[in-house]
């Protein structure tokens, strides 16, 4: 009988799970992606706890504007571990208001608190509570989250880079 080999996300997080068995540090940082055509923009972000720490719940916050105002719209989230993908469940959500976005096997969650619609022209804030899993995976995540608004135009496009390492 031949044995198959584990699935790519599987194997990760069993060759990682030995991390909270020593101290890790997590870097994040965010860059804005869209396009000269969106209709917002991402301009600086923060985090609470600073450094984030493995175990705890972490709060970010994204700040930006718009040139137009939001009465409606859906966000776009896809999640790479060193380059493969990860999915998280839903993958869409309201633009508007609060959504919960679920790492696989049960590792964690993020509640995202975007838009309050209407949300006028002008500067806005968004912002995420994740759990961070105490047996957070090693490696360098990247997670996109693309919008579009009540017209299907682009919205935002926010690229967060996550790189959990040993001290």
């Amino acid at each position: 009988m031949q044995l198959l080999p584990p699935p790519p996300l599987l194997l990760l997080l069993l060759l990682s799970s030995f991390s909270c068995a020593r101290s890790i540090h997590i870097n994040h940082t965010w860059v804005d992606c869209s396009s000269p055509a969106s209709h917002g923009v991402f301009t600086s972000s923060s985090s609470f706890p600073d450094p984030i720490v493995a175990g705890e719940n972490a709060t970010l916050s994204g700040y930006g504007r718009l040139d137009k105002a939001v009465t409606d719209g859906q966000i776009t989230i896809s999640v790479t571990v060193d380059g493969l993908p990860i999915p998280v469940q839903p993958s869409v959500f309201p633009a508007c208001g609060n959504s919960v976005v679920h790492w696989p096997l049960g590792l964690g969650s993020i509640l995202y608190d975007a838009l309050a619609c209407p949300t006028p022209r002008g500067n806005f804030t968004l912002s995420e509570l994740v759990n961070v899993p105490v047996l957070a995976p090693l490696g360098n995540y990247a997670v996109q989250l693309q919008g579009v608004d009540q017209d299907g135009e682009e919205l935002l496009c926010v690229l967060s880079h996550i790189e959990i390492t040993l001290f």
